[in-house]
């Protein structure tokens, strides 16, 4: 699963992902959830990480490049049990891509020091998208407003036309 999905920023509720993990605990498989854009909706997008036995169904994928903006570092990170850690690294190992050595020092820091930058970041998206929203239905386009890339938790958004 992805959320928020690209390229239209809707977002899974917490709700309907703890109904996808236990359907997956439930049928003995793993959910694996890309949260690429996670930062960007603010707050804690679920809670699937307080289930004690959570490294049996779920593994987790980020990517810090869109966090802060190091696009085309493929900066991310892989949140999975120990067991699957260890063969992933396997994989991991004969690949050619691996970051330099300054990109992993500037997301050190980011992870440490650039939570208000985020924040300001993510405002900033909000503020654009809720412009394309209102410009966008302002003009009575004989189109629907069906998604906007928006990164809003439940921000399924259809037009009123």
């Amino acid at each position: 699963m992805v959320t928020p999905s690209n390229p239209t920023g809707a977002v899974i509720d917490a709700n309907r992902l703890e109904d996808l993990y236990a359907l997956a605990a439930h049928h003995e498989i793993t959910l694996i959830l890309d949260e690429t854009y996670n930062a960007f909706i603010g707050g804690q997008p679920h809670r699937l990480f307080t289930h004690s036995d959570w490294c049996q169904h779920f593994i987790h994928l980020a990517s810090f490049g869109k966090t802060f903006a190091l696009t085309g570092l493929r900066s991310g990170a892989l949140i999975a049990s120990d067991q699957l850690i260890e063969q992933a690294l396997k994989v991991q190992d004969s690949m050619v891509v691996c970051q330099s050595r300054p990109a992993q020092k500037a997301l050190a820091f980011g992870c440490r020091h650039l939570d208000d930058w985020v924040s300001a970041n993510t405002a900033a998206m909000h503020r654009r998208h809720d412009l394309f929203r209102e410009q966008f239905l302002a003009a009575e386009l004989k189109f629907e407003l069906t998604a906007s890339g928006s990164f809003l938790p439940g921000s399924s958004i259809h037009g009123n036309r």
